[in-house]
């Protein structure tokens, strides 16, 4: 259910103090202390909340466990805790955290890594823009150089972003350790930044802390909004096996003949091409016809070394 969490405690000058006491270097040293699956990242002080220390926290690691449940936030504060009273003193409490992002998560196990590859490129072909979600191609590395998302399926806004990526690729390309829940894994992830949190605070009066947001409920909340409403959640199939289920169907003959075309026009372009040929009421219907019948309107190229027919794995996000 969740991946990663970015977040700052509001502390007293008293555990300042404390802490450089304990530690024996000021305040903004960059010798911060850390743990597994917890460190301290910046410890600052403003107007608004007075000191406060922020924190980065990987909650596989700090809870020792890769199945994330609601009921988990109980040992999550008692180790965060644990680890704020041993650097800031007794008085420090994790329940005077402000959220800064969070990272919701779902792992879908695919052995097969042709196609869990085949998968990414299949999705990396959707629309270039939906639900205020715009499609990224590249990035840039360290160095500055723009690159292609390879592994990786990525759409964002200024605030939130849904992520479809092979974590296995992703550990192998970063030389990090691959953990055993982590091998053949496609990873499906919504990343929720402070601009967006502080929005809803804002304008819905939803509290910047994970009493609010460390829910079953909230988790299928941007699931749905960021992920399942960008991408199509219909199975996979080869251009025949697609024309071949939309021919036994009982749709109108018209109805067939336009979503077949469709097919033909979305595997020599993209969906963008479709979009733009026809009305967005037009391009509505069809799209929930395909939906209707279970067929993804992105088809598996015939010489992929894959079945003809692919279970979507989004379909399980909400199950």
């Amino acid at each position: 259910m969740l991946h990663t969490l970015d977040l700052f405690i509001k502390i007293k000058e008293s555990n300042v103090l404390y802490f450089q006491n304990k530690h024996e270097v000021y305040f903004d040293s960059l010798i911060l202390p850390k743990e597994k699956g917890i460190k301290v990242t910046k410890i600052f002080n403003n107007e608004v909340h007075g000191w406060c220390a922020s924190l980065h926290i990987e909650v596989i690691k700090l809870l020792g466990k890769h199945v994330i449940e609601e009921s988990d936030l109980t040992d999550l504060k008692r180790h965060s805790n644990l680890f704020l009273q041993k650097h800031f003193g007794l008085n420090a409490d994790f329940d005077n955290h402000v959220l800064q992002r969070i990272d919701y998560r779902h792992d879908v196990i695919i052995p097969n890594n042709t196609e869990r590859q085949l998968i990414i490129d299949l999705f990396n072909k959707v629309e270039s823009k939906r639900n205020r979600q715009t499609k990224k191609t590249h990035f840039t590395d360290d160095d500055g150089v723009r690159r292609a998302f390879k592994t990786s399926c990525y759409h964002s806004s200024k605030s939130v972003s849904g992520l479809i990526y092979d974590k296995e690729a992703e550990r192998k390309n970063a030389n990090v350790e691959i953990e055993s829940y982590e091998e053949n894994v496609l990873r499906i992830e919504v990343s929720v930044r402070k601009h967006h949190l502080y929005g809803r605070e804002r304008n819905h009066d939803i509290p910047r802390h994970l009493n609010f947001y460390f829910k079953k409920e909230m988790y299928r909340h941007y699931m749905q909004q960021y992920i399942l409403n960008v991408f199509p959640t219909s199975d996979f199939y080869t251009l025949a096996q697609a024309e071949k289920a939309i021919s036994a169907s009982s749709l109108k003959t018209k109805e067939k003949k336009v979503l077949k075309s469709m097919l033909d026009n979305i595997t020599n372009g993209s969906i963008d091409t479709v979009k733009r040929r026809k009305s967005p009421a037009t391009f509505k219907k069809y799209m929930h016809l395909f939906k209707t019948l279970d067929i993804h309107p992105i088809v598996i190229q015939k010489h992929k070394k894959v079945s003809s027919h692919i279970g979507n794995p989004l379909k399980s996000i909400l199950s």
